[in-house]
């Protein structure tokens, strides 16, 4: 029998979509290896491949369920973090730190809150020049700071912020140097 008009192997073309094919199955075989080996890739959850980790830890109830990942209201955190209070609980709060922070409460006014309230705190720093035109008072001067807000209540705005302009300091500073900024605004203030 003659085979020479006939074609009897893979043309070259097809070799390299073979050749192809080869390393993109290698690849992939080598990348679920080392995808599976924690100590290569370290997972931050408990598997070892933990493509959508935020799935496997959402809150998660029916819909006729209360929310029970959610702690009581009014319950005193034992992991760290801070109670919140309201205005009102606040106005009963006094600084834990007082006195021994003043030095630092003007460095962290001058990073903060200089931008916005000015350097003295007059209400003229270079932000609030842009924010002008907007409905309300952006950046009022805390030399004339309402002589009815207590230290409680000071805090409470530094750590929550106030309106649409004062954005809230809670994450960014911690308690200490929240009301080391209170203390700072005291001797702003007289």
């Amino acid at each position: 029998m003659n085979l020479t008009g006939i074609r009897t192997g893979i043309t070259a073309r097809g070799r390299r979509g073979l050749r192809r094919a080869w390393l993109l199955g290698v690849t992939m075989s080598l990348a679920l290896v080392l995808g599976a080996c924690g100590d290569v890739i370290p997972s931050t959850n408990t598997y070892p491949i933990d493509f959508f980790s935020e799935m496997h830890y959402m809150k998660s109830w029916g819909a006729g369920e209360p929310d029970g990942w959610n702690p009581p209201e009014g319950s005193v955190p034992i992991t760290g973090g801070e109670v919140d209070y309201s205005m009102e609980e606040a106005a009963e709060l006094e600084n834990p730190f007082e006195g021994a922070t003043a030095e630092m409460g003007a460095e962290l006014y001058s990073v903060n809150c200089a931008h916005c309230h000015g350097a003295e705190g007059g209400g003229d720093g270079p932000a609030s020049a842009i924010l002008e035109g907007w409905d309300g008072d952006p950046a009022p001067s805390l030399q004339e700071m309402p002589s009815g807000f207590n230290d409680g209540e000071i805090y409470y705005v530094v750590t929550n912020g106030l309106g649409d302009f004062m954005p809230s300091f809670k994450r960014l500073l911690t308690a200490e140097e929240r009301w080391a900024l209170v203390e700072h605004l005291r001797e702003i203030e007289q």
